[in-house]
């Protein structure tokens, strides 16, 4: 992935964002999490920076370390100590400029990693508590802005097209092994938190695969925290019935061992969602979380909805969280909110939009307040992103021209058909 070069953020001003962030280079997350790609060979030490490929030679000379404890990632947290910030991290950096909250997690969740782990004498060195794993990138849609490392729809319609495809690379031999070996000898007894992402989870045999493997190593160790491990799986809840049967059946055998946690990835709701997540089935989404919902039950299940806010979402997401309140009202259960935004690519970053559009922020806020005060860290959030509103630049104001044009000859879809509301948007980006 392509950053623009990072434009550090004033201490005073960052500090001033968030309670939470304490407006310096710190971050935990190069200490506490971790993220491998299978299939490609890339790992790093945090989802939102770029990615690096290991190659034969890093497997070779390093092994196990070639995964958390690589020279590199050492390089990256003596940076963090030091309160040095690094082109690596602009994404955060570049969110905290809007003042959007960012993902970084700052000197107070480090402290509390070191605190866990007795204070380890080498704080450079790292053992996760996140471990965030990619198998491959099969997917049943093609989200506006995905692309072909996360969809194979992607990749099929760029083929189609004749769109240059991004670099892709094949894990050196012996990768998986290593990861394997590296997981059961040294981080079961240390990680709490699965995730597993693709593609879609759901449909990828791969991920049957990885939980047959782990099930033995958590009954064979007893974890150092003594908590229960969480297995999260992020799916976009377009589930074929054959395949959510499938992974139904999966949970009811794993539950013993891990809590089974569900985030479903869902900014919009109905027709809108269908155009922003192209291939998408609203109907059969809608009943595949009805379903979920009423099977996890008397399960040690949890569900999440995990929102990427991108240009489009804004102005049917107060629709989502009315049908989302609905469900948990009817079925007596809570529904979380995960917070998270598009900052890539910037044309459909949701500060592509114009302060015209906070009006439908702040009618958010205003129901939330009124009908769902549990959600209120969420309704801080969705004022953050009206704040980063008109934040965007000429190019990104050209390239959203060019992306509606695209998205007419590609796939045949007029914004305004599904966007009636963004009339004024849509004649502000073509000039």
């Amino acid at each position: 992935m392509n950053q623009e070069p990072v434009k550090f953020v004033d201490a005073a001003k960052a500090a001033n964002l968030d309670k939470t962030l304490d407006g310096s280079a710190m971050c935990a997350m190069k200490w506490i999490h971790f993220y491998i790609h299978l299939k490609e060979g890339i790992v790093k030490n945090c989802h939102n920076v770029p990615h690096r490929h290991i190659s034969q030679q890093e497997l070779d000379d390093y092994g196990k370390d070639v995964f958390v404890n690589h020279p590199y990632e050492v390089e990256r947290r003596k940076e963090k100590l030091a309160n040095i910030k690094h082109q690596d991290c602009s994404a955060c950096w570049r969110n905290e400029e809007r003042g959007i909250r960012s993902p970084r997690l700052p000197k107070a969740y480090y402290d509390f990693h070191r605190k866990r782990f007795n204070n380890p004498v080498d704080e450079l060195k790292a053992m996760p508590s996140q471990l965030e794993v990619y198998f491959n990138n099969t997917c049943d849609l093609k989200c506006v802005y995905c692309n072909e490392t996360f969809s194979s729809q992607w990749e099929i319609e760029n083929r189609k097209f004749d769109v240059s495809p991004l670099e892709k690379k094949t894990a050196p031999e012996g990768f998986r092994d290593v990861f394997y070996e590296w997981l059961e000898q040294d981080a079961v007894p240390y990680i709490l938190q699965y995730y597993i992402l693709g593609g879609e989870p759901l449909i990828q045999n791969e991920v049957y695969d990885f939980i047959d493997k782990l099930v033995p190593m958590l009954k064979a160790q007893q974890n150092k925290f003594k908590i229960k491990p969480v297995l999260i799986v992020i799916s976009n809840g377009n589930t074929p019935e054959a395949y959510l049967d499938k992974w139904l059946e999966k949970v009811k055998e794993i539950e013993p061992y891990v809590t089974v946690q569900m985030d479903i990835s869902m900014e919009s709701y109905g027709r809108r969602a269908e155009f922003i997540r192209t291939n998408l089935n609203w109907d059969r989404f809608a009943k595949n979380i009805e379903r979920i919902i009423e099977f996890s039950s008397d399960k040690d299940m949890r569900i999440r909805f995990s929102t990427t806010h991108n240009v489009l979402s804004i102005t049917s997401c107060l629709d989502l969280l009315k049908w989302l309140k609905s469900l948990s009202i009817k079925h007596s259960v809570d529904i979380d909110l995960i917070r998270s935004n598009v900052s890539y690519p910037k044309h459909l970053s949701p500060w592509m939009l114009t302060s015209k559009y906070n009006t439908y922020i702040n009618e958010l806020i205003f129901w939330i307040n009124n009908h769902a005060p549990e959600w209120n860290d969420y309704a801080d959030f969705m004022k953050s992103i009206g704040r980063s509103f008109g934040t965007h630049t000429e190019a990104d104001r050209v390239a959203a021209a060019t992306w509606i044009d695209t998205m007419k000859e590609r796939r045949n879809l007029d914004l305004l058909d599904y966007f009636p509301e963004m009339k004024s948007w849509e004649e502000y980006v073509n000039g």
